[in-house]
């Protein structure tokens, strides 16, 4: 009987007999890579994982089906001509399974166009700082209404509840991804890659914080350009969520439940409302 290395892998392709299925491939030759086929959307993390592990290589992503005693695997860009015969060698490896399979283009997963096929880049790029200016970063933003002491304390604490709530489930992520990947040989490198998570926790400071307790010090008189400088920083913390592709996949991680994304962007859309109105 073949010998299964990677139980996860080996289940995955039984699964997709019976209903579609996520992959990701990192194709470091015709012959070697890594394979991931999952239920989910594979995460940043998991295939950053997945890249040191193979050593590095071409990534695809998309959706496999089986048809016709065929696995077909569908990604966003046409597939080099070797993947098929990657992804035969990776499932016979590493999931002791002999497959039929067909690899073309045709599937978007959710990921966007230009992420199959192409080298991933580190998560150090991939973080997004916030930058507050003078100007609104989205539409343009009237003068927000003066507002009493107790809602911007109320806001102020709202803000440092859900940041710190953040940064604390980031870190246990870290600590997830170190314990999986004990003992790798290459686990100096994935602790590296891991650490870069800390520009996050960076992103989500106590700027906005002093913001609000600048405001809460200010004479009344003084107070509009401070809460309209508040209120603008706000919308810079929006843009950061909605556009950093790390923070939009987090929550979905295999290796612990977090809610980073969604706390970060219903406080954010709260403090929006209760500032403005």
């Amino acid at each position: 009987m073949p010998e299964v290395k990677d139980e996860e892998l080996a289940a995955g392709l039984r699964a997709v007999k019976s209903r579609q299925m996520f992959f990701a491939v990192v194709a470091k030759s015709a012959t070697d890579g890594h394979l991931i086929v999952k239920k989910t959307k594979i995460s940043p993390a998991e295939l950053a994982i997945a890249k040191k592990q193979a050593g590095g290589g071409q990534v695809y992503r998309g959706v496999c089906n089986y048809e016709d005693g065929k696995y077909v695997f569908e990604t966003t860009k046409e597939p080099a001509g070797t993947l098929e015969q990657t992804i035969k060698a990776l499932a016979k490896r590493d999931a002791g399974m002999t497959i039929s399979l067909l690899a073309r283009r045709g599937a978007d997963d959710g990921e966007g166009e230009g992420n199959e096929g192409e080298s991933e880049q580190p998560l150090s790029s991939q973080t997004v700082k916030p930058t507050v200016s003078s100007q609104p970063t989205t539409a343009k933003t009237s003068a927000p209404p003066v507002i009493s002491n107790v809602k911007l304390q109320q806001a102020r604490l709202l803000w440092d509840k859900a940041r710190k709530k953040a940064q604390a489930e980031i870190g246990s992520l870290q600590l997830a991804i170190l314990t999986k990947a004990k003992g790798e040989s290459d686990f100096a490198d994935i602790a590296k890659l891991v650490k870069d998570f800390e520009k996050l926790k960076q992103d989500f400071d106590e700027s906005l914080l002093d913001k609000l307790d600048a405001a809460l010090n200010a004479p009344p008189e003084r107070r509009p350009p401070l809460h309209a400088e508040a209120v603008r920083m706000i919308e810079s913390y929006q843009n950061t969520v909605q556009s950093n592709p790390l923070l939009a996949d987090l929550d979905n991680n295999p290796f612990v439940k977090i809610s980073v994304n969604q706390t970060l962007t219903q406080t954010l859309e709260m403090l929006a409302k209760q500032l403005k109105n």
